[in-house]
């Protein structure tokens, strides 16, 4: 089995949205929360809106971003609320060779050098997105790893048709804690986290911190593979 399972699902499906599960082991996670991202309007909006699983919004974010051989400062608005006219939350942006990170959550902005160890992109072969992520949370200090799932964590990759592109939240002890699943065929709606709700309740700092550096994350791929 493979770490995505298609199932049909009526509304989904009237939806045009495809639903892919998650084998068991990676879903242990304690109380575990969902954020459905969407295409603001559209699937050519570079604008996306995180829904609840009551479809109320819960962020909107704004991409200033543009193609990677631009020398254009890229970054990402975070609000939360349905639109940029909500309450600015939190901000991630760095520079075009991807060696400087700015943060701000809630008023506190803070900004870093990179080391070649903590490369946003550490591996990139043509089309092969092979791209690890080293992010420490600004808050606790805690150091985690957005990790590309399309190639890691397959049990038969023999099965070509079992692969599919999404993204886990590991901490440093190699526990998953998060994980972005892709949506297939779908013109509205890009997939959806999964996080682990012992961290979400805890602190909303954190949640947001999340969610803005794998919609970040997320762009990059989106435009990398536009590129390709």
């Amino acid at each position: 089995m493979g770490l995505f399972d298609r199932k049909s699902d009526k509304k989904a499906d009237s939806e045009n949205e495809s639903v892919y599960s998650v084998d068991s082991k990676f879903t242990d996670l304690p109380s575990p929360k969902n954020f459905h991202v969407y295409y603001d309007n559209g699937w050519k909006s570079i604008s996306k809106i995180v829904r609840y699983d009551d479809k109320t919004p819960a962020y909107f974010a704004e991409f200033h971003y543009s193609r990677p051989s631009s020398i254009r400062q890229r970054y990402v608005s975070l609000y939360a609320g349905d639109s940029k006219n909500a309450p600015l939350v939190a901000q991630m942006g760095s520079n075009m060779m991807m060696t400087k990170f700015h943060f701000r959550a809630d008023g506190e902005e803070l900004e870093k050098e990179r080391t070649p160890q903590d490369q946003l992109i550490e591996q990139f072969h043509e089309s092969k997105l092979t791209w690890w992520y080293n992010w420490i949370d600004p808050v606790s200090g805690k150091k985690f790893i957005w990790k590309n799932t399309t190639r890691v964590d397959i049990e038969d990759s023999s099965k070509k048709s079992k692969w599919q592109q999404g993204w886990k939240l590991v901490d440093e002890n190699d526990q998953v804690v998060g994980m972005f699943v892709w949506c297939k065929h779908s013109l509205k709606k890009l997939g959806k986290f999964i996080m682990s709700g012992e961290y979400i309740d805890a602190s909303t700092e954190f949640e947001r911190s999340v969610m803005i550096s794998c919609l970040g994350l997320l762009q990059l791929q989106l435009i990398a593979m536009q590129a390709a």
